[in-house]
């Protein structure tokens, strides 16, 4: 017996421990985008793994696309259309949307 319960503690360590490496990573392999500017763009992909701290997007489109784990902090969008868009793990931080629009952004958008 002492033996199963220590196989099945190391069963439940395990994994805990390759989570943690694992999420170590993909943190280590963020994209950092400082004042960007993007105009008259359509985002029709996925952005991921991402940091946009005081970007200025104007006229974009963002349609069809997913945010996994992206973040925007300090950005401005004026005149930017977003549809079909879904996001995980993603953020709009002090952000500003003037003239923006939304269609379909589903619940778990930031922006709501």
């Amino acid at each position: 017996r002492f033996c199963c319960c220590r196989f099945y503690g190391l069963s439940v360590w395990f994994p805990d421990v390759i989570k943690h490496l694992q999420a170590d990573e993909y943190a280590s392999r963020v994209k950092i985008h400082h004042n960007e500017r993007i105009e008259d763009f359509t985002f029709n992909f996925t952005l991921e793994n991402q940091i946009h701290r005081n970007g200025v997007f104007l006229n974009d489109r963002f349609i069809g696309m997913k945010f996994k784990a992206v973040t925007f902090i300090d950005s401005s969008f004026f005149n930017c259309y977003f549809e079909d868009v879904s996001s995980v793990g993603s953020s709009f931080k002090n952000c500003t949307f003037l003239d923006s629009f939304f269609y379909n952004t589903g619940e778990s958008a930031p922006y709501t």
